[in-house]
């Protein structure tokens, strides 16, 4: 039985969709961001920080071994060539419950000595991680539909659903949270966010649930999913360095002036990156037997992004001083050196993991973890070796050199990509970040004098950043933004036309 939703093997049918839904993906992932906002102005003001403390505990534990869980099953079936077929889903499904179902058995055994090893947290947070292991299960039930609509790039459903749970989630943490259920206000809302979820994902892509275990198919699976999984992991770890190495080398001050650093320069990253990770993923897995075209898609994908973060880079670096100044004071401060390598960082990232994804996408799964792995390691070397001699510091740079040496490495797989053209292809980027720099630097210094030298200086950075992109930028993205904004403009004067009428 074949339940794929799309059998069109177009690739311009893909990129349509890839477009559609990158532009669906951010759009409401600003919109769910305001509400985030809001609810979590609210619960700041309602429950206390040791609430909000049980909780990431909780959460942070249930997520760090449900990692070993995973498997990476969803990633296989969705880079599948062929036709996704019901007993590749049913597979899937059973795998995952058995997997799942050893995970949530382990945490709720392990939840009292867990515990235990946080001196000050309550007894009540073994029923806390033993609840939030439950949810697990729910993640489950509607994993294959996620894949399938992922597969398909139905952005835009996705993007509702993703919606709808944030928005269910603050709206029950909120209403709980003001009867007085403290830390289980936010238990509750993600228990109700995942059977809520679990239900409309399903709905939108349903599919015959059944345990079967095909072991063709379970060693397919295992086959990919195992080393893209431990990617995942990998990956984690080095969120693990800052607190456990920084935090037990120099103390707690250095990890908050890392993580708060590290937060702030990824904003751009958390607006885009993701949904861009997210589409591109999909979108190579359907180009694995076009290489022209994925060398062609991976370079669109490359400058689409970097003008984004050249643009941080360059703010940052101008202003970035005076904003943390202004929003923060004067205590984060010590803080803007590792704000200001950490902002530079996507620069480069963004072409390893679009290479990496690319890798995923086309079968080189093994080749990426080994590459993760040993960046992970030397990163993790790094880290220890300069941390002694230079404090938290260290943590941005061994970053930012593992960000550029990854680089070739991750290319050097993807024999059909010239990484050398890809390179050439966004030179006038950096063209536009230094003209930007050079003008931006001489009119702060121009209007430094004035009290609000801050507001008047970024929308001229802006200007002369945006000209210099447009100049300098190849002809294909200046169409595509005409195209686009022709669009918005039809769409407009269409409904202005109908209210008028």
């Amino acid at each position: 039985m074949n339940i794929d939703f799309y059998e069109d093997n177009n690739p311009e049918y893909y990129h349509k969709l890839a477009k559609e839904g990158v532009a669906n993906l951010v759009i409401w992932h600003l919109i769910s961001r305001i509400f985030t906002f809001i609810g979590g102005i609210i619960l700041s003001r309602i429950l206390s920080p040791v609430d909000f403390g049980i909780f990431g505990i909780t959460t942070f534990v249930v997520g760090t071994v449900a990692l070993f869980g995973r498997f990476g099953l969803g990633p296989s079936l969705i880079r599948k060539k062929k036709q996704i077929e019901l007993i590749d889903l049913q597979t899937g499904f059973t795998l995952q419950q058995i997997l799942m179902s050893i995970v949530v058995l382990i945490l709720w055994i392990s939840a009292p000595i867990i515990v235990n090893l946080y001196k000050t947290v309550p007894s009540e947070a073994v029923i806390l991680i033993r609840v939030i292991a439950f949810n697990l299960f729910l993640n489950t039930w509607r994993s294959m539909s996620v894949l399938l609509l992922d597969r398909n790039m139905r952005y835009k459903t996705i993007a509702i659903l993703q919606l709808s749970q944030k928005l269910i989630y603050q709206i029950v943490a909120v209403v709980f949270a003001v009867f007085g259920y403290g830390v289980w206000s936010l238990i509750w809302a993600v228990l109700l966010r995942s059977v809520i979820g679990t239900i409309l994902t399903y709905y939108s892509a349903p599919w015959k649930i059944s345990f079967r275990l095909n072991l063709s198919v379970a060693r397919r699976l295992i086959r990919f999913g195992i080393p893209f999984q431990f990617q995942v992991v990998i990956a984690s770890i080095r969120g693990w360095v800052t607190p456990m190495l920084v935090g037990g080398l120099i103390g707690p001050a250095a990890v908050g002036f890392v993580t708060w650093a590290n937060k702030r320069a990824k904003i751009p990253t958390q607006i885009f990156g993701g949904s861009v990770a997210r589409v591109s993923f999909s979108h190579f897995s359907r180009l694995q037997d076009y290489p022209e075209i994925l060398e062609r898609k991976i370079t669109q994908y490359i400058n689409y992004q970097l003008p984004i973060f050249g643009f941080w880079f360059i703010l940052i670096l101008l202003m970035g001083k005076d904003l943390v100044l202004w929003i923060y004071t004067d205590k984060w401060l010590p803080a803007f050196p590792a704000l200001l390598i950490f902002s530079a960082i996507p620069i480069f990232s963004i072409i390893n993991g679009i290479g990496n994804r690319a890798l995923n996408a086309i079968g080189y799964v093994k080749y990426a973890t080994k590459i993760t792995f040993f960046m992970t390691l030397l990163f993790v070397i790094m880290s220890v070796l300069l941390v002694y001699k230079i404090g938290f510091i260290a943590i941005p740079i061994s970053s930012l050199i593992i960000s550029i040496i990854s680089i070739p490495l991750v290319f050097r797989k993807l024999k059909m990509i010239d990484l050398y053209k890809i390179i050439l292809s966004v030179r006038w980027v950096f063209v536009a970040m230094a003209f930007a720099g050079f003008f931006g630097l001489l009119i702060y210094n121009m209007l430094i004098k004035f009290d609000f030298y801050v507001i008047l200086t970024i929308p001229f950075i802006v200007i002369i950043y945006g000209s210099a992109i447009w100049i300098l930028g190849p002809d294909w993205i200046k169409k595509r933004i005409i195209n686009y904004y022709r669009k918005i403009y039809a769409i407009f004067r269409n409904k202005i036309d109908r209210q008028s009428r």
